[in-house]
């Protein structure tokens, strides 16, 4: 099998969206599939052969996250033009057995290369729709605008995703709104494959000595709710430390001052994917306080998995993520609410059963990478 990998931003650092692409490729690649990629240069090279790389206009180029929020929150038609003439210099459709699309950004692109009369194109949706400023939790004097321009854009989205051979999402969260915003009632759910540290990551009881730790991973930001936690943190500190890993995000000035003045609150640099196990592992309890309806939300099942207790918001596909597990508690995106529920597991702190964890072998079976392969074929129709 033959297939063309369409993810834009599949070199960059940021967003868990990129880690997919990259770990769905390798899988591919075990299966002894042919998987070019087709991206956006300004990534990092990782030396992998088959790569193809989009030059972006000088005009989208200033800083990482302006350049990934402009091709999200702005895309328009001169900008499809561009990347649609790109693409067709670099890539020749016709020779792929299949187009395997993993990013919403490029359905579009993808669509309009394969076809018509060119190979199938199945695209794997990691983000809930329809896409608004207020459902991220992003402020900006230009939200107005720009969700108009958004809702502009919906009607040739869901016309690509309607020329899609097939459609999957990567919860069933994800895949009803998918099905919402287009109409349809023809979607499935491929939940993204654990990667090879999680795969072979054994969970290890937790100590107990001492104060809760207590573990926050992500990108500092109010739309993944670090603010709740900061603010529910004086009602916290005299049971628990709190270690905050990833310093990126506007909310990370406000994280240092925390930390200066606390000697119980740790900031760290962003974690590698394979350090975040054994990360996990030192802390008792992990805080996901998001704001905005994740699609999937890494870090609760990274807690899960690690066989930690999980105190996370009721928001989009978390709790799916956590749906039967015993050390889980959900949470209002609100700091009283929040501080109120870390209390309760503080206070409640203990390690699963034996036929607990026996139960927990479904959580993994969902997201394991063995047949990925078959289903990715059979979404591509092969």
């Amino acid at each position: 099998m033959r297939i063309l990998l369409v993810s834009l931003f599949y070199e960059h650092d940021f967003g868990g969206a990129e880690l997919v692409a990259r770990r769905a490729r390798s899988l591919l690649l075990d299966a002894r599939w042919e998987v070019d990629v087709l991206c956006l240069a300004g990534g990092k090279p990782r030396g992998e052969k088959g790569i193809h790389r989009l030059r972006v206009p000088w005009w989208r180029r200033p800083g990482e996250q302006w350049f990934k929020r402009s091709i999200i929150f702005l895309p328009g038609p001169g900008m499809d033009a561009y990347l649609l003439a790109e693409a067709r210099r670099k890539v020749e459709p016709f020779s792929y057995d299949g187009v395997f699309c993993v990013d919403f950004n490029a359905v579009t692109l993808a669509v309009d290369l394969a076809q018509p009369g060119g190979p199938p194109v199945a695209l794997w949706l990691q983000e809930n729709l329809p896409r608004r400023l207020d459902r991220l939790n992003i402020k900006s004097i230009a939200e107005p605008l720009i969700s108009k321009l958004l809702a502009m854009r919906e009607p040739l989205w869901q016309f690509s995703m309607a020329r899609c051979h097939s459609v999957a999402a990567v919860s069933r969260f994800t895949c009803a709104q998918g099905e919402a915003f287009t109409g349809e009632n023809r979607y499935t759910t491929l939940h993204p494959p654990l990667d090879d540290a999680l795969l072979k990551a054994s969970p290890v009881p937790a100590r107990r000595d001492g104060p809760a730790r207590l573990l926050f991973l992500g990108r500092l930001s109010p739309e993944k709710g670090v603010d709740l936690l900061l603010d529910a943190w004086p009602q916290l500190r005299d049971k628990a430390t709190l270690t905050l890993a990833g310093l990126d995000g506007p909310l990370a000035d406000e994280a240092r001052a925390t930390a200066r003045d606390d000697e119980r609150v740790q900031l760290l640099p962003s974690v590698p994917p394979e350090e975040v196990p054994a990360l996990v592992s030192e802390h008792e309890i992990v805080c996901v306080p998001s704001r905005v309806e994740e699609s999937l939300c890494r870090t609760a099942l990274e807690g899960r998995l690690m066989e930690r207790h999980v105190v996370a918001s009721d928001r989009g596909a978390i709790p799916e993520v956590l749906e039967g597990y015993p050390l889980a508690c959900t949470t209002q995106p609100d700091a009283s609410d929040l501080a109120s529920r870390l209390l309760g597991t503080i206070a409640g702190r203990r390690d699963l059963t034996t036929k607990e964890r026996k139960a927990e072998v479904e959580i993994r079976r969902m997201f394991s990478p063995d047949d990925f392969a078959q289903r990715v074929a059979s979404l591509l129709g092969r």
